[in-house]
């Protein structure tokens, strides 16, 4: 299977580092993982060709592939101390700038009231999604690896299988990654208007930042933690 053909997390999940060169792009490798990389350029009017010879170019590090090594509930902890905690940390922040520029700019720029209104219930739906995980699906996963690292009988769940809860966060995921990309398309793939002052720029750097952490967010839970928690389950 050649590049271009290839789904867009496996195209990561072979190269931790290749995410860079699909996060320039505006490629979403997480949510849209299973779309490959010809038909995720078609959309967006980009050369497949132009960006698998990119691709091709990026070094290929053994420390990159860390997390593919991790036990799950490592890459939990991992999961919830650095992105949880980032999501929780740029909220208010952001929730701050946002209605500022809604407020001093929004007469001429339209677009900041709906990235704000967009915003607000990402911001929403991924604290209430953070806590699913956090108090039902995680405990879950680490009762199961505890179970199978002591040789115990696997216990009872209270919703019977981890398909049923990742199968819900796989759609919330899906759904976060949506209206990103919606604001992504709003402010022209993160582009400062001319007229556009400090505290736009700065949004609007922040706003690229909480994207791109989101990616790498819900790679690590779509394409890694998920499916090794499945196969474990089973076995």
């Amino acid at each position: 299977m050649t590049t271009v053909e290839k789904p867009l997390s496996a195209i990561v999940t072979e190269n931790f580092n290749s995410a860079s060169v699909l996060e320039k792009y505006g490629l979403d490798f997480c949510c849209k993982g299973n779309m490959s990389l010809k038909i995720a350029c078609e959309s967006r009017d980009l050369d497949p060709e132009t960006i698998a010879r990119e691709l091709s170019e990026v070094t290929y590090e053994e420390s990159s592939q860390r997390y593919f090594q991790w036990e799950l509930p490592f890459l939990i902890d991992y999961i919830i101390n650095n992105h949880h905690s980032y999501v929780r940390e740029k909220i208010p922040t952001l929730f701050m700038h946002l209605n500022k520029i809604s407020n001093v700019h929004g007469q001429r720029h339209p677009e900041f009231l709906e990235v704000e209104r967009i915003f607000h219930k990402v911001a929403e739906d991924l604290s209430q999604h953070m806590v699913k995980e956090e108090k039902m699906l995680f405990p879950a996963i680490k009762m199961i690896a505890q179970a199978r690292a002591g040789g115990e009988k696997l216990p009872g769940l209270p919703f019977g299988s981890l398909m049923g809860p990742i199968s819900v966060m796989l759609s919330e995921h899906e759904t976060a990654g949506e209206e990103l990309e919606q604001i992504r398309d709003l402010l022209n793939d993160y582009t400062p208007p001319e007229d556009g002052c400090t505290t736009i720029r700065v949004t609007f750097k922040e706003l690229e930042g909480f994207e791109k952490d989101l990616h790498k967010h819900v790679f690590l839970e779509n394409s890694i933690l998920f499916p090794k928690a499945s196969r474990m389950e089973k076995e």
